[in-house]
């Protein structure tokens, strides 16, 4: 990717962080289709999607299931596995922070897993 292409696409999510709370007005289908051109730069194919992230942003549009909301939180879900299955499923959990700076104050293990919830691939250990 060249860097004029970097700094555009740079520009444009800046764009789209700015836009965002509007744009959540928008029927979820308009919302996915913008969110696509913006962060991608092309017109989302909603009547053949050719690959997965085209699948993705089309179900995120069209499906309602509460369900997938509350799956889509780490946090969140560990209420409802504990709800479904009862508890001592699931690892044992510290703290939940804010900030990682609440991270000093904690006295830990030696071995522990910190996982942020408002994302993937940023566990670290």
């Amino acid at each position: 990717m060249s860097p004029e292409t970097t700094r555009t696409r740079r520009r444009w999510r800046k764009l789209w962080r700015n836009i965002r709370s509007v744009a959540a007005f928008l029927p979820p289908m308009a919302f996915q289709r913008l969110r696509h051109r913006i962060w991608h730069g092309a017109v989302l194919p909603a009547s053949n999607p050719r690959t997965f992230t085209h699948r993705l942003f089309l179900k995120m549009a069209r499906e309602r299931n509460p369900l997938l909301q509350r799956t889509s939180d780490k946090l969140a879900l560990r209420g409802y596995v504990e709800e479904r299955l009862g508890p001592g499923f699931l690892p044992e959990l510290y703290a939940t922070l804010d900030s990682p700076h609440g991270l000093l104050s904690l006295e830990l293990p030696t071995r522990y897993v910190v996982k942020a919830t408002h994302g993937s691939g940023m566990t670290r250990s």
